[in-house]
């Protein structure tokens, strides 16, 4: 079990470096796998809402630097939904195929509308706008692997569940 955020911050960039390295040459239609944002999603959920900002900072401040996006525009959404489905740790039941394709499917919608709210906030010059025409493509692509990231990580007994129960 990885018990250490520093060790699942690891996990996670080496995820997301595997994906920008090898998957992302392998993408359908031009959809980014983002196997790192599920994988995200479940320790936000399983850990709760403190680790997930975290984690979720580190992670967004990675994906920042390989992406060559402004610095703290993926950390601020990582962060935000992080919060988000951590605070949900103990309130929803995840079964093994509904729950992660919804909880996937809504994190993955906030990310995009959060990144949207800030590029137009804040007048940021990006090369590709997040709602392209392969942005409900890519929420479903998310909320289909989902449940199978869910079940390997959940049968690995990676990410340990209820670690503390004072960070709801």
């Amino acid at each position: 079990m990885i018990r250490h955020p520093a060790v699942q911050i690891l996990m996670l960039t080496g995820l997301l470096l595997l994906e920008t390295i090898i998957v992302r040459e392998l993408g359908i239609i031009g959809l980014e796998p983002g196997i790192y944002l599920v994988f995200f999603i479940f320790i936000a959920h399983a850990q709760g809402s403190m680790r997930a900002v975290l984690i979720g900072f580190c992670l967004g401040l990675a994906v920042d630097f390989l992406s060559a996006a402004p610095l703290g525009l993926h950390s601020f959404s990582f962060s935000l939904v992080g919060y988000l489905a951590g605070s949900l740790r103990g309130k929803i039941f995840l079964d093994p195929i509904f729950m992660p394709m919804v909880l996937m499917f809504f994190a993955g919608l906030i990310n995009l509308l959060t990144g949207t709210l800030l590029i137009t906030i804040f007048s940021i010059a990006v090369s590709s706008h997040p709602f392209s025409g392969s942005f409900p493509l890519m929420l479903l692509f998310h909320a289909l692997i989902s449940p199978i990231c869910f079940g390997l990580l959940r049968l690995t007994g990676i990410v340990p569940f209820n670690i503390r129960s004072e960070d709801r």
